[in-house]
């Protein structure tokens, strides 16, 4: 037996996990909103496990699939802004302080106060070219620029163009080398699983919220009411590491790719290039 895992077939695992962990937070919170009856109902249904694990898998892997469907750009975004925020290593020169203005909303005018990778979009092919200006080659040390210049940096500058372009990288690394394809399937499901994980957390908190509300509201309190906070902190908390982390697992995983196209360089260069 195959135990699902990141970068397992058809992406289980990263689809399944934050799909389950969404539902069965609704479940909570539903479960606490409802009367005794309805409660004692709940019950005798989880009681029995086969149906209950039925209805979590095929539910769980549902929500999962459509947590999968919204968009990478908002986490990488919101990772981006957090890093300028909290992180020194984000400042082109950590002796010079951004303006909170800055931080808080980045203008063109306010790009020079950071490093690329906090400041462009994926793929981050400026960022790339900085990192590898002096990179070792097997050729010589300006190798890998001339590559770079040659081959990445001419997609030209619309989003659009440059993920069709990685995109087109990917797939012609995965025609012809087995391992490094692994290797960016790995990562590339690691970011979606990191994903689902961010929109997962951010929908458990909207329901740890309304689950105090609804506590607030009725007049409860007791254990119920300290489980919904302690919830809500500990899913911030999660979030946040998510967050901090989320754009440097996406450097990685392009950088991989860059490693990858480079190794099979002669795929992507031209005569004429």
């Amino acid at each position: 037996m195959t135990v699902p895992s990141i970068g397992g077939a058809q992406g289980i695992f990263e689809m399944f996990v934050p799909g389950a962990f969404t539902l069965l937070n609704a479940l909570f919170l539903l479960y606490s909103a409802l009367g005794p009856g309805a409660q004692q109902q709940m019950r005798q249904l989880a009681s029995d496990s086969l149906l209950s694990f039925v209805l979590v898998v095929c539910f769980g892997y549902l929500i999962g699939v459509v947590l999968r469907l919204f968009r990478t750009e908002t986490p990488d975004a919101f990772s981006a802004w957090l890093l300028r925020l909290t992180a020194r290593d984000a400042r082109k020169d950590p002796r010079v302080k951004p303006p909170w203005r800055a931080r808080w909303k980045l203008t063109d005018a306010d790009k020079k106060y950071f490093g690329g990778w906090v400041t462009e979009d994926f793929p981050y092919v400026g960022w790339l070219g900085e990192i590898h200006a002096f990179s070792p080659g097997p050729e010589g040390a300006g190798s890998v620029q001339e590559f770079y210049t040659q081959v990445w940096a001419k997609p030209g500058s619309s989003k659009v163009q440059r993920k069709t372009f990685f995109n087109w990288c990917k797939t012609m690394i995965n025609s012809v080398d087995p391992r490094a394809a692994a290797e960016i399937t790995v990562a590339e499901a690691f970011n979606r699983y990191l994903t689902g994980m961010f929109y997962a957390l951010w929908i458990g908190i909207g329901l740890m919220a309304a689950g105090l509300g609804i506590q607030w509201a009725s007049g409860s309190g007791g254990a119920a009411w300290v489980l919904f906070l302690l919830a809500l902190l500990a899913y911030l908390a999660m979030l946040l590491v998510i967050a901090r982390q989320f754009r440097v697992s996406r450097i990685k995983e392009v950088s991989t790719v860059f490693a990858a196209t480079y190794y099979h360089r002669a795929l992507f260069e031209t005569p004429e290039s």
